[in-house]
């Protein structure tokens, strides 16, 4: 298990830094998003897998009930002693073994309950339909799974902007919200690997670039667009689970915005992505293999 844990950290961190040397500044967000997905998927079943390749023994034949009755003699006190040495490291090991275990579901248990009081949270709100949620708090609108919550006030005083409804309809309809439940319950499970919030954060971050290329999609002016970005920078979306209009993205998604006429090269990024993918693969391969050769 330690092995696996190792491997898998060391593919995602290796991961990570080919997402942001070839596909951070692409302008081809729905294939960055495959790739995010992917590499996550990646480093957590790679690792787990064992390859196991039969090795040639040369047997010496020994002629004779004497030599037979040696050899077997010899091969059970040699178990024997190795037993006895693996029992004993066994049991210096049992305390260490079971005080991580706990730690490990301690800190799961925790990060799954405060997954589940999100998520309680907003689908325990105050809906007006389907996909529209009412918040008495002063937020910017933000989306989860199929509904758009907004403040009460402002939608009842007609003064939400038509912009911020298309960014949040891009989010739904897109299935961004698929994303981060996924990337929630990986960090549930992995929430030892520092690489798993890097990847939660460049996943989240993509979703609003999406979210911004629909909008302009939809027909409204970039230049537009972009003030209401710079207008809402003060606001705060409280919601940890949802998409939605974060400050500290905002410049970034304003660069973005102004190479939107740019084309993305995708097939070029791919074809400097796909070999460092296949490299990573059999680099686990053969690091598997070694350590199965090793073991007696």
């Amino acid at each position: 298990m330690i092995e696996y844990h190792i491997k898998s950290i060391l593919c995602s961190g290796i991961l990570f830094l080919a997402y942001l040397l070839v596909f951070r500044r692409s302008r081809n967000y729905h294939g960055n998003r495959i790739v995010l997905l992917g590499s996550v998927l990646f480093f957590l079943i790679v690792p787990a897998f064992h390859f196991s390749f039969e090795n040639e023994r040369t047997v010496e034949v020994i002629e004779g009930d004497e030599g037979i009755l040696t050899q077997t003699i010899s091969a059970i006190s040699s178990i024997t002693n190795q037993t006895i040495k693996n029992s004993e490291a066994i049991y210096q090991q049992v305390d260490l073994f079971s005080l991580s275990t706990v730690l490990y579901l301690c800190v799961s248990v925790g990060l799954l309950a405060r997954f589940g009081f999100n998520l309680f949270t907003l689908l325990s709100g105050s809906f007006v339909s389907e996909r529209l949620g009412l918040i008495d708090k002063e937020i910017s609108p933000f989306s989860f799974l199929n509904t758009i919550y907004v403040n009460r006030d402002t939608f009842q005083r007609g003064e939400l902007e038509p912009e911020l409804w298309l960014h949040e309809v891009g989010h739904v309809r897109q299935k961004h919200s698929v994303d981060v439940i996924f990337i929630e319950l990986i960090q549930v499970l992995c929430w030892f690997n520092p690489f798993v919030y890097l990847f939660k954060k460049e996943i989240k971050t993509n979703h609003e670039y999406l979210a911004d290329e629909y909008v302009i999609q939809e027909g409204i002016d970039t230049i537009a667009y972009s003030q209401k970005l710079v207008h809402y920078i003060s606001q705060k979306c409280s919601a940890q689970l949802s998409s939605g209009f974060n400050s500290s993205l905002t410049q970034n998604r304003l660069i973005m915005l102004s190479k939107y006429q740019q084309k993305s090269r995708l097939p070029f990024r791919l074809m400097l992505w796909l070999p460092m993918i296949a490299t990573l693969f059999l680099t686990t391969a053969f690091a598997t293999q070694q350590n199965s050769a090793l073991e007696p």
